[in-house]
């Protein structure tokens, strides 16, 4: 197996971010142009959130400097051909490396979108207790209870670092809430390259 590596190395984390949602578009892009080219994404420099024992984050996760392509030759071919010929690498906001080969010692994760909420915000907690006033309204639970329930059942969610993409297909942007696994080579592979396993190293 191949890969590329774009970095975007910038010690300020929304510009980081905002580098990464650029390029990662970009190669969503170019892929869904070229009969969804097949690919996988991997981030080397990844970190978790950290959670409290009461359900806040105290720091938030991140994808790192890093995103690391995986892909056969020819497809990698053409994201480098097209890539270059964008105006983030040519400023060098973002640098794109040779087509490399992966190596033997390299072991297995697991990168998937998760649709689970990343943190509890207070305006979630405020919608949560408007909808729960709104149920008990209609039902026989009290609204405290039902908000409890509310702020429990996020707590326990999945941690997701997230990224802001721009939608190929109706130019929209939304939040692609993504999770590391150890494994999971059964989840699909979906159109922005998260699902299945790639190489870790």
């Amino acid at each position: 197996m191949t890969y590329l590596e774009l970095n975007y190395f910038d010690s300020d984390f929304s510009a980081q971010q905002k580098m990464l949602g650029a390029a990662w578009h970009l190669i969503h892009a170019i892929s869904s142009k070229n009969d969804k080219a097949p690919f996988q994404v991997a981030f080397p420099f990844w970190t978790d959130p950290v959670r409290g024992s009461n359900g806040a984050i105290l720091k938030i996760g991140t994808f790192g400097p890093v995103m690391r392509v995986f892909g056969d030759s020819a497809t990698l071919g053409l994201f480098s051909t097209e890539l270059n010929s964008h105006r983030i690498i040519r400023s060098g906001l973002v640098t794109l490396s040779e087509i490399r080969k992966v190596p033997e010692h390299a072991t297995s994760v697991s990168f998937v979108r998760s649709r689970a909420r990343d943190r509890v915000t207070e305006g979630f907690a405020a919608r949560a207790q408007r909808n729960s006033e709104n149920r008990a309204l209609r039902g026989s639970f009290k609204p405290t209870e039902l908000h409890r329930g509310a702020l429990i059942a996020a707590e326990n969610k999945v941690l997701a670092n997230f990224v802001s993409l721009k939608s190929s297909a109706t130019g929209h942007c939304f939040s692609l809430n993504v999770e590391r696994r150890a494994v999971d080579a059964a989840k699909q592979l979906n159109s922005y390259g998260l699902g299945g396993t790639v190489p870790q190293f």
